[in-house]
């Protein structure tokens, strides 16, 4: 009967064994396969990261277009505004040229009222004569 033990020891030993391959064969391939969908996920995250880092590109490249923008408008106002004033300017120096023709055309007119009456004075006395 002893040696019926040893057998059955033995022949259990083995299936234990067998078990144990059998079980590090399936955790092996399992650990296959999660190290597989690791490396899957993984590049997923890369593919992501790699489309935000475009996206943050061309948000910064578009922001920098903007502020580009900004900055020549801002200069084009302040052109504006000093043609502006130029401008002003130019209107204050024809309004005060204007004051001046006018006061001339007065002043000529007087002189030209006065003229006329002198030589309408001055042909009256020689028909007169």
């Amino acid at each position: 009967m002893h040696e019926l033990q040893e057998r059955f020891g033995v022949a259990w030993s083995h299936i234990l064994l067998a078990e144990r391959h059998t079980l590090c064969l399936d955790l092996r391939e399992v650990s296959v396969d999660a190290i597989a969908a690791i490396v899957t996920t993984m590049d997923e995250v890369q593919s992501f990261t790699n489309s935000i880092a475009a996206a943050v590109e061309q948000q910064s490249a578009a922001t920098s277009e903007i502020s580009r923008s900004i900055q020549e408008t801002a200069q084009g106002a302040g052109e504006l505004t000093s043609e502006f004033a130029h401008v002003a300017q130019a209107i204050g120096n024809t309004n005060r040229t204007a004051a001046q023709l006018g006061e001339t055309t007065s002043l000529l007119r007087r002189e030209t009222e006065a003229l006329d009456k002198e030589v309408g004075s001055f042909l009256r006395g020689v028909a007169a004569a």
